[in-house]
């Protein structure tokens, strides 16, 4: 993953397997940066698809992406 160049969004929520690895994971990767949605069961792009579809506009519209 170090060699991933272009800026990373990382969107997790605790009922997310995933979401214990997270830290760790955005170490490996430059540039990255992290969302937790709370309150959502693991799939946080289906359960509260706005605050989702929030963040990867943000995202987005920052400055460097």
């Amino acid at each position: 993953m170090p060699r991933l160049k272009c800026p990373t969004l990382l969107i997790t929520s605790p009922g997310d397997p995933f979401y214990y690895r997270l830290e760790a994971v955005r170490r490996l990767i430059p540039r990255c940066r992290t969302a937790i949605i709370d309150d959502v069961d693991g799939f946080p792009a289906l359960e509260k698809p706005e605050e989702f579809a929030r963040l990867v506009l943000e995202f987005l519209e920052s400055p460097g992406v």
